[in-house]
């Protein structure tokens, strides 16, 4: 399923579910399926994103709010169709329920490990990143025992393929989606916020 078949009510007729947090997935996702290349994305036309969101609200039968309701919508067939976070779609997966994933125009976000300035153990913290940079398997580890992937493309090659192919940054799917600018998500929150908290109450 592609973004533009999500917003297409009338040939994918279903109850969908979304982030009721998501100020600007949602935006980039409807962007989308309106025709705009991944790569033109930023800076992002509200008033396009928004008319386009219009199309599909009525048909948004629940908006979560959290992680573990994304995925107990699909476990009570509330739903037939959303958009969730991909380790909480592997994870209700593996608890029986039966979904089809697709990574086409998946917005994707990237967690850091980070060594903060003056950190007592600076110079263990940076040996510790090393060590992790130069043993993908250990990558496959976290893959397997998270669900969330790693940047690291080497690290797939110790993950079972049925589980690689369920996580964003496997190559394959990576190659599917995009990077989220959080830089200027981050500038524009505020203003993110108040248009989609607006929009929803409407």
């Amino acid at each position: 399923m592609t973004p533009a078949d999500f917003f297409d009510v009338q040939n994918f007729p279903g109850r969908r579910t979304m982030y009721g947090e998501d100020q600007a997935t949602g935006v980039l996702y409807a962007l989308q399926a309106d025709g705009v290349a991944r790569n033109q994305l930023y800076p992002p036309d509200l008033d396009r994103a928004y008319k386009k969101l219009d199309k599909v609200k009525s048909s948004v039968a629940v908006w979560w709010r959290t992680g573990d309701q994304s995925q107990q919508v699909f476990r009570d067939k509330e739903v037939d169709m959303g958009l969730l976070w991909d380790g909480r779609a592997a994870g209700v997966i593996d608890q029986g329920v039966d979904l089809e994933l697709s990574f086409e125009g998946s917005p994707i976000s990237r967690d850091l490990f980070v060594v903060p300035t003056k950190a007592p153990n600076a110079a263990a913290a940076f040996e510790f990143l090393r060590w992790y940079a130069t043993h993908p398997e250990e990558g496959g580890k976290w893959i397997q025992a998270m669900g969330y992937g790693v940047a690291n493309p080497k690290a797939y090659e110790y993950v079972p393929e049925k589980i690689a192919k369920r996580n964003a940054y496997y190559p394959p799917n990576f190659a599917k989606g995009f990077m989220v600018n959080t830089r200027w998500t981050s500038q524009n929150r505020a203003d993110l916020v108040k248009r989609w908290t607006q929009w929803l109450s409407q």
